[in-house]
């Protein structure tokens, strides 16, 4: 049988010891964005950043 919904996992919040249980996605997002990011031009078009 196949699990109904999203998956959790669990995630610990930055700055802070505690640990919540997140969807899969969400939990890919925040650490996507906890990331410090440097583009050049053509990457930010990769990444979705910008349009042509």
């Amino acid at each position: 049988m196949m699990p109904i919904g999203t998956p959790r996992v669990p995630y610990r919040v930055p700055g802070e010891g505690t640990w919540q249980w997140v969807d899969l996605w969400n939990a890919l997002v925040y650490k996507d964005l906890s990331r410090t990011k440097r583009f050049n031009a053509q990457e930010a078009l990769d990444y979705g950043l910008l349009t042509e």
